[in-house]
């Protein structure tokens, strides 16, 4: 239920971000797994496919949110200008918070 949800706030916040941003959708279960090789614009045939492959997925354990977020940064290193990092989902476990 809670999964169906998510992919449902995805799915929305992609089909109204601007036009000329451009995304890197990855899964945060126990670790960041990108799903996709580079940022591309929302409406592009690899975030499609992503979204396909991130409702394929089956959660798995407490995400451990610290080293979650050292890799998203990671993978803004490359990118120029404003970035953000969006998390969705039924919140992290407590696993690398302390």
């Amino acid at each position: 239920m809670l999964q169906q949800q998510s992919l449902e706030v995805v799915h929305g916040l992609l089909g109204t971000i601007r036009q000329n941003d451009r995304v890197l959708l990855a899964a945060a279960d126990t670790s960041f797994m990108p799903l996709m090789t580079v940022f591309e614009k929302a409406e592009s045939v690899t975030v499609v496919d992503a979204q396909t492959t991130l409702a394929d997925r089956t959660p798995l354990g407490n995400t451990n949110l610290l080293d979650v977020l050292r890799s998203a940064l990671e993978s803004l290193a490359t990118e120029s200008g404003p970035a953000a990092i969006l998390y969705i989902g039924d919140g992290p476990g407590l696993t690398g918070i302390l």
